[in-house]
Parts: structure tokens; C-alpha cells; sequence
């Protein structure tokens, strides 16, 4: 049973860090499919968690809800699919299509810009929008 023991913990510790371990950039489209899951859903506070200090710092949650409600009600609703996420050092920039039953076959090709800040991604777009412009990701500015 001790043999057992030795061998088992080494797997466990292997299958836990294979599992979310430090992908990055797994995380970072899976932080922009949860802001936009939370915004379509209206839930506020989980949206809000995920902007940066930077961006809440000149964006009260109160601004930050009204926005949001327009912007849903304006759509009529919203989704995103995710397309790609580059990561250089401390920034992501993720690809992706954001989607209204306004126009369900046309996703609407933007970024959204991320910073590595105390163990997550946060967003860090003004506000916490999205760019259009297409850009390559190839130097990573420090701050959030």
C-alpha cells in the first residue's frame, strides 16, 4: 500500500498542474468568454470583477451598470465566440466575434486587450470595451 501511496501522489500532482495550470492563454479567452457570458446574462458584478483596478478606478460599477443595460437592451442581447488569444509577457490580446439576434450569422470582429495582474487576466480596454482596430500584439506596456 505505501508503493501505491509514493506513486499516486506524483500523478495526482501532475494531473492537477496539467489541469488550468499556468496556460495562459487559455485563460485569457476564457476570461473574455466569461465577461461577455456576464454581460449578456446582466451579471453586473461578475462583469465588473473582471475589468482591471486601472479601468475601475475611473469607471464606478454604477457608470459601468448603465452602460451595460444600454448596451444589452440596444443589441437586444449579446454573446461573443472567441477566436484566438496572443499573449507577450504580461498582455493578451483576444480575437473575438461578438454576436446579436440583430444579426446572428455576422459576428462583429473585435479585441479586447488583457493584463496579467495578480494571478488573472483583467480586462484593460477603456471602460471596459473592445477595439476594432486589428493590431499585432508585440510589446507589453507594464500597468493596469
Amino acid at each position: 500500500m505505501k508503493a501505491f501511496s509514493l506513486l499516486i501522489v506524483p500523478v495526482l500532482a501532475l494531473a492537477v498542474a496539467g489541469c488550468g495550470g499556468d496556460d495562459r492563454t487559455a485563460l485569457a479567452k476564457k476570461t473574455v468568454t466569461d465577461y461577455w457570458s456576464d454581460i449578456g446574462h446582466l451579471k453586473i458584478d461578475q462583469a465588473y470583477a473582471l475589468l482591471s483596478p486601472g479601468v475601475q478606478a475611473g469607471l464606478p460599477k454604477t457608470a459601468f451598470q448603465q452602460n451595460i443595460f444600454g448596451f444589452v437592451k440596444n443589441t437586444q442581447g449579446i454573446s461573443a465566440k472567441v477566436y484566438r488569444a496572443d499573449v507577450v509577457g504580461d498582455c493578451s490580446l483576444v480575437t473575438l466575434g461578438l454576436i446579436s439576434p440583430l444579426a446572428p450569422t455576422s459576428p462583429y470582429k473585435v479585441h479586447q486587450h488583457l493584463y496579467w495582474t495578480q494571478g488573472a487576466w483583467r480586462i484593460t480596454d477603456n471602460n471596459g470595451y473592445v477595439t476594432r482596430n486589428s493590431e499585432k500584439l508585440t510589446t507589453c506596456p507594464t500597468g493596469t
